[in-house]
């Protein structure tokens, strides 16, 4: 069972790494356009990387029962999250990057999963990263992308709701009001953040 799980989860890696290449620097079409805090994405991609490293790391070095159960939750979320983020990309079209970029002829997109969420690729982010490191069942590696990878992926799309906010002003503010910023949670008293019940809870 462990030899056959190795293999899947080796085969698993290299299908993770095309995808994840192919997102960052091979999806996004060249557009003119202003690329801010360009920093984010670079430290980012470290922390990304180390993380991975180490859920590899932590299955070949620590003698731990592999929980199958687990593992296939792991696999289903990654699937679901990779779906989420191509059709998010497909939604925004030209106006996908891997940076902080606002184009010069940038639309605020509203289509897709976007009528649900104003940051869907950020979300299949977090559900894909943590999905992949599940499936090794690398518990020491979950915690660091949870308190480390995630609240520097949030300083992130902070500084991108800012630019959001320069470039479409009102009109990303009343956006904003409308869509939740990752999870869409409505009409809940208790998740209302501004004082209204029928409302989507807002990150930021």
């Amino acid at each position: 069972m462990y030899n056959k799980f190795t293999l899947c989860f080796l085969l698993f890696c290299i299908f993770f790494i095309f995808i994840r290449i192919r997102d960052t620097f091979f999806r996004a079409k060249t557009t003119t356009g202003i690329i801010s805090h360009k920093w984010t994405l670079n430290a980012l991609t470290i922390v990304y990387c180390i993380i991975c490293i180490s859920a590899l790391i932590e299955y070949f070095v620590i003698d731990r029962k592999i929980n199958i159960l687990l593992s296939s939750l792991g696999f289903t979320i990654f699937i679901s999250s990779i779906l989420l983020r191509n059709w998010a990309i497909k939604a925004l079209g030209d106006c996908y990057s891997p940076h902080i970029k606002i184009n010069t002829n940038h639309i605020l997109k509203k289509n897709g999963p976007y009528k649900f969420v104003r940051h869907p690729i950020y979300t299949s982010i977090i559900f894909e990263f943590l999905g992949a490191i599940i499936i090794p069942n690398s518990y020491y590696s979950l915690l660091a992308a949870l308190f480390i990878y995630i609240p520097l992926l949030m300083i992130r799309l902070y500084f991108e709701e800012k630019e959001l906010i320069i470039k479409f002003g009102d009109q990303y503010l009343n956006y904003k009001k409308e869509v939740a910023s990752l999870i869409p949670y409505k009409y809940s008293k208790l998740l209302d953040w501004n004082k209204s019940s029928k409302c989507y809870l807002h990150i930021f």
